[in-house]
């Protein structure tokens, strides 16, 4: 959304523009999982979770590099980097190599369960909301879409 108000001028720089300027206020947390049953052991502080069914996200940063829309599955890539760190390496974001950083795991799942303390603020497709989200499930051929 910050970047749909303030930076549309930008085109595509805007959400990387956004995404730096909210590292500013940011703070690491740590995301209890359980992909498809099992429990991710030991979860690191995390600087940015993302749930991906594409590999493109915000035009053209490739943060999943690996997802398809038509699998059945959602790739998730963990970054547990700080803040500089995270500035540093984001513009690898747009050829998909920063899921090679050594802070960075990826995984795929057909059901997540997400285990928050507490409500959290999230992005669908540019707009942000709060939410208390306990699972996540992939629904193939859900939706038609016709061209």
């Amino acid at each position: 959304m910050l970047a749909n108000r303030r930076f549309k001028f930008l085109g595509a720089a805007s959400y990387g523009l956004a995404v730096v300027l909210c590292l500013a206020s940011f703070k690491k947390r740590i995301f209890k999982l359980r992909l498809d049953g099992v429990e991710q052991k030991d979860p690191p502080n995390t600087a940015l979770l993302i749930f991906n069914n594409s590999k493109y996200t915000g035009g053209n940063m490739m943060l999943a590099p690996y997802a398809e829309t038509g699998d059945g599955y959602i790739d998730i890539v963990r970054w547990s980097a700080d803040r500089f760190d995270f500035i540093r390496n984001f513009p690898k974001c747009y050829d998909g190599s920063h899921i090679h950083h050594p802070l960075i795991w990826t995984g795929r799942s057909k059901h997540i369960d997400l285990d928050f303390d507490e409500p959290i603020d999230i992005m669908i497709d540019g707009e942000v909301m709060t939410v208390h989200c306990e699972s996540l499930d992939i629904l193939p051929s859900a939706l038609n879409v016709m061209v």
